[in-house]
């Protein structure tokens, strides 16, 4: 006789089916929801937040002493920052309310006078920019600007990407490697992770760097993966830097060969390249094109040759403001404002896909647009 409460028997399907809905709640509330929660509580800080002409004072008047002393271009930057007070004075920014009207209308006021400067820029940040611990106005480069930000790196969910740069790294078919990287922001330990990635990919036969959507971030970053293409010591470009009033000092970039388990030395190097890669990013494409050591597939790139740094105006505003100018020594020549033109025009999301599929079938890439 069975008792009048007796549980029915579960089978392994229905066993399986609640851990599989178990695991997916589990994983919806560990990394679904909350940032979830996090994007609405930012659409509503924008919602509410609203510039006050106090706030426009404080802003401008912060970004046009880093334009004074900062800008790699001293006269550029005393036009500009000139230009802004003036408009201050004469209330241009007053009726301002919205944070995207008054970063644009900076941006443009600040480039004007400095040729439209690609890599000057005024930024707007749902969370608090922290003052830097050591003092001054300088951010680190490594501490992404927040996710209203130009240049931010943030993954599907909203969250900071690995700050080190390195994203995908894998052997496609054919034995084909492929690396891609996102910034170069990596900071002293670049060259570690470089090397790592590179050690996984020593024995293909060719590389596909992807730098499509690369922010840029640190020369001395860029030329340390530069590194590992050359066998011996390059004179890839060189920097002049703005390092104080009336002071500017010339630095010469040049490639330290690499361990030999690491090094890349013989095969062939494509480098993927779209309008998204900017600073440091175009560096590493136009000096391995340059030195003939890659050649570069995509798009031209966004043509921004002068280093900058970011630098906090207030809590929420923040600003890029170049110090440096990279040029060819030989020429004085660099890929300002031209982008780094590509030796084959790929449209950039569909670029590793043609890779892939030539590199398979024909086992080598055409670089030369047919007419």
């Amino acid at each position: 006789m069975k008792p009048p409460f007796a549980l029915p028997r579960l089978n392994r399907r229905t066993v399986g089916y609640a851990l599989f809905m178990a695991g997916l709640v589990g994983f919806y509330a560990r990394f679904v929801v909350p940032p979830m929660f996090e994007l609405i509580d930012r659409g509503q800080f924008l919602s509410k937040f609203q510039v006050t002409p106090a706030m426009s004072r404080q802003v401008v008047e912060a970004l046009a002493h880093e334009m004074e002393t900062r800008y790699i271009f001293a006269d550029g930057g005393s036009k500009a920052a000139a230009r802004i007070r003036f408009d201050l004075a004469t209330g241009k920014y007053d009726p301002i309310r919205e944070t995207r009207a008054l970063t644009d209308t900076l941006i443009e006021d600040i480039r004007g006078d400095n040729d439209g400067d690609r890599n000057l820029s005024v930024v707007f940040t749902v969370n608090p920019i922290e003052k830097p611990a050591g003092g001054g106005t300088v951010v680190d480069p490594r501490a992404p600007w927040d996710a209203q930000a130009e240049g931010t790196e943030l993954d599907t969910l909203g969250r900071p990407t690995r700050t080190d740069g390195v994203g995908m790294v894998r052997t496609l078919e054919g034995n084909v490697g492929y690396l891609q990287v996102n910034h170069f922001n990596g900071g002293a330990d670049a060259a570690r992770h470089f090397a790592a990635a590179l050690r996984e990919l020593h024995g293909t036969r060719e590389l596909v760097l992807d730098l499509r959507d690369n922010s840029g971030g640190e020369v001395a970053s860029a030329v340390v993966l530069a590194s590992f293409f050359f066998p011996e010591a390059r004179h890839l470009a060189s920097v002049q830097w703005r390092r104080g009033p009336g002071e500017l000092e010339t630095e010469r970039l040049i490639t330290t060969p690499p361990a030999a388990d690491t090094a890349y030395f013989k095969q062939p190097v494509i480098v993927l390249a779209s309008r998204q890669s900017v600073s440091a990013a175009e560096l590493l494409a136009w000096a391995l094109q340059k030195q003939g050591r890659a050649k570069v597939l995509g798009e031209s790139t966004r043509g921004a040759s002068h280093p900058a740094v970011r630098v906090r105006l207030n809590e929420h505003f923040g600003a890029t403001i170049p110090v440096g100018r990279v040029f060819d020594p030989k020429t004085g020549e660099s890929w300002e404002r031209s982008g780094v033109i590509p030796d084959r025009y790929l449209l950039a999301y569909e670029a590793l896909e043609v890779v892939k599929r030539e590199l398979k079938y024909k086992g080598e890439i055409g670089t030369v647009n047919k007419p």
